[in-house]
């Protein structure tokens, strides 16, 4: 009879333990889940940010160089960079359509990987390109922006031009570089942390 109430008492403490292991997977996969989603908050609202300042540009741009047309000069400034902007615009799009189709809670881990590993080669390749069109985007832009804003035309000041167009591609460089570190290196690698230690949980189990 002793036997088989320690039996049973060890049957129900098996039972207890596996359940309580089960809610602390559970809370652990919750936890790390939200834990994810977070990190890739700043990059997302930075895309829709992006997205809509990206519109209202082309908007501004598109209405000055109509109002310009006149000038062969501030006409292909407007041109090209509203073609810059139009490809910074698509390329916001296509991060937010990524991000926003992630379902932290409801997709499989491996899934997760595969979307978060898709927002990171989109975002690598958009770095790069626009890493290149820096300069070119500051040079072409300044006389547009300059004669909407202002009134001013920046091409009969050429001394002025190049000091503003060497001193921004010196500026920009290093905050842009420095804020894709914190804002998506290091966002995309905590992110990443948090999905492979459930990912590691389930191929232990």
């Amino acid at each position: 009879m002793e036997i088989d109430d320690l039996q049973k008492a060890w049957a129900q403490y098996d039972k207890k333990l596996n359940e309580n292991l089960k809610l602390n997977e559970q809370l652990l996969r919750t936890m790390n889940l939200d834990k994810s989603k977070k990190e890739m908050n700043l990059p997302f609202v930075h895309e829709l940010v992006s997205l809509i300042v990206a519109g209202i540009c082309m908007i501004f741009v598109i209405s000055t160089t109509y109002k310009f047309a006149g000038n062969l000069e501030l006409l292909l400034s407007g041109i090209l960079t509203s073609i810059i902007i139009a490809l910074a615009f698509i390329g916001a799009y296509k991060k937010i359509k990524i991000l926003s189709n992630i379902d932290y809670h409801k997709a499989p881990i491996i899934d997760l990987q595969r979307s978060l590993l898709k927002f990171d080669k989109l975002y690598l390749k958009c770095k790069k390109i626009e890493f290149i069109l820096i300069p070119v985007f500051v040079l072409v832009a300044l006389p547009i922006l300059a004669m909407g804003s202002k009134g001013y035309d920046m091409l009969e000041h050429r001394d002025r031009y190049l000091a503003i167009l060497i001193s921004s591609i010196v500026l920009i460089y290093p905050i842009v570089i420095w804020f894709y570190k914190r804002a998506y290196s290091n966002k995309l690698r905590n992110a990443n942390d948090f999905i492979s230690e459930l990912n590691e949980l389930e191929l232990e189990e």
